[in-house]
Protein backbone atom coordinates (compact mmCIF):
# COMPACT_ATOMS: atom_id res chain seq x y z
CA UNK A 1 0.00 0.00 0.00
CA UNK A 2 2.97 2.31 1.27
CA UNK A 3 4.63 1.90 -2.77
CA UNK A 4 1.32 2.91 -4.72
CA UNK A 5 0.90 5.86 -2.30
CA UNK A 6 4.33 6.20 -3.32
CA UNK A 7 4.37 6.36 -6.47
CA UNK A 8 0.80 8.54 -6.55
CA UNK A 9 2.95 11.10 -4.57
CA UNK A 10 5.72 10.74 -7.48
CA UNK A 11 3.28 11.22 -10.19
CA UNK A 12 1.40 13.89 -8.40
CA UNK A 13 5.23 15.66 -7.88
CA UNK A 14 6.02 15.22 -11.90
CA UNK A 15 2.32 16.38 -12.70
CA UNK A 16 3.05 19.93 -10.49
CA UNK A 17 6.66 20.13 -12.21
CA UNK A 18 5.02 19.69 -15.39
CA UNK A 19 2.29 22.64 -15.00
CA UNK A 20 4.72 24.88 -13.87
CA UNK A 21 6.83 24.21 -17.13
CA UNK A 22 3.34 24.31 -18.77
CA UNK A 23 2.53 27.62 -17.29
CA UNK A 24 6.02 29.33 -18.11
CA UNK A 25 5.79 27.94 -21.84
CA UNK A 26 2.16 29.57 -21.85
CA UNK A 27 3.94 33.04 -20.18
CA UNK A 28 6.47 32.71 -22.40
CA UNK A 29 4.24 32.44 -25.34
CA UNK A 30 2.12 35.56 -24.56
CA UNK A 31 4.79 37.74 -23.97
CA UNK A 32 6.04 36.77 -27.57
CA UNK A 33 2.55 37.16 -29.03
CA UNK A 34 2.69 40.86 -27.28
CA UNK A 35 6.02 41.58 -28.79
CA UNK A 36 4.53 40.52 -32.25
CA UNK A 37 1.83 42.70 -31.53
CA UNK A 38 3.30 45.95 -30.67
CA UNK A 39 6.01 44.95 -33.97
CA UNK A 40 2.81 44.74 -36.08
CA UNK A 41 1.22 48.00 -34.93
CA UNK A 42 4.28 49.79 -34.79
CA UNK A 43 5.33 48.36 -38.55
CA UNK A 44 1.52 49.75 -39.54
CA UNK A 45 2.06 52.90 -38.11
CA UNK A 46 5.14 53.75 -40.18
CA UNK A 47 3.58 52.04 -43.40
CA UNK A 48 0.73 54.82 -42.99
CA UNK A 49 3.22 57.30 -41.77
CA UNK A 50 4.86 56.38 -45.42
CA UNK A 51 1.71 56.32 -47.40
CA UNK A 52 0.68 59.74 -45.86
CA UNK A 53 3.93 61.65 -46.92
CA UNK A 54 3.88 59.68 -50.57
CA UNK A 55 0.43 60.95 -50.91
CA UNK A 56 1.49 64.44 -49.73
CA UNK A 57 4.83 64.52 -52.43
CA UNK A 58 2.06 63.32 -54.69
CA UNK A 59 -0.29 65.94 -53.98
CA UNK A 60 3.03 68.16 -54.51
CA UNK A 61 4.07 67.22 -57.09
CA UNK A 62 1.12 67.40 -59.11
CA UNK A 63 0.12 71.27 -58.10
CA UNK A 64 3.88 71.94 -58.80
CA UNK A 65 4.56 73.10 -55.59
CA UNK A 66 7.97 74.09 -54.98
CA UNK A 67 9.06 72.77 -58.62
CA UNK A 68 10.93 74.70 -61.29
CA UNK A 69 10.79 73.61 -64.60
CA UNK A 70 14.46 73.63 -66.05
CA UNK A 71 15.43 75.72 -69.28
CA UNK A 72 16.12 73.36 -72.03
CA UNK A 73 20.06 74.56 -72.04
CA UNK A 74 19.67 73.23 -68.14
CA UNK A 75 18.19 69.82 -68.96
CA UNK A 76 20.53 69.29 -71.97
CA UNK A 77 23.26 70.05 -69.72
CA UNK A 78 22.12 67.65 -66.78
CA UNK A 79 21.38 65.13 -68.78
CA UNK A 80 25.06 65.32 -71.58
CA UNK A 81 26.98 63.50 -68.30
CA UNK A 82 24.77 60.55 -68.97
CA UNK A 83 24.82 60.17 -72.38
CA UNK A 84 28.11 57.86 -73.91
CA UNK A 85 28.06 60.18 -76.65
CA UNK A 86 29.23 63.22 -74.57
CA UNK A 87 32.48 63.47 -75.52
CA UNK A 88 31.37 63.70 -79.23
CA UNK A 89 28.79 66.10 -78.39
CA UNK A 90 31.20 67.89 -76.89
CA UNK A 91 33.96 68.06 -79.39
CA UNK A 92 31.05 68.69 -82.22
CA UNK A 93 30.42 71.63 -79.99
CA UNK A 94 33.63 73.21 -79.78
CA UNK A 95 34.40 73.06 -83.49
CA UNK A 96 36.77 69.75 -83.60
Amino acid sequence: MTSNIDKLQQLTAEIHTEQAGLRKAVIANSNQIKLLADTVEKTNDRLQSLERNRDISSSRYRSGAGLRLASIPELVEAILPLLPIRDLLLAQRSGY
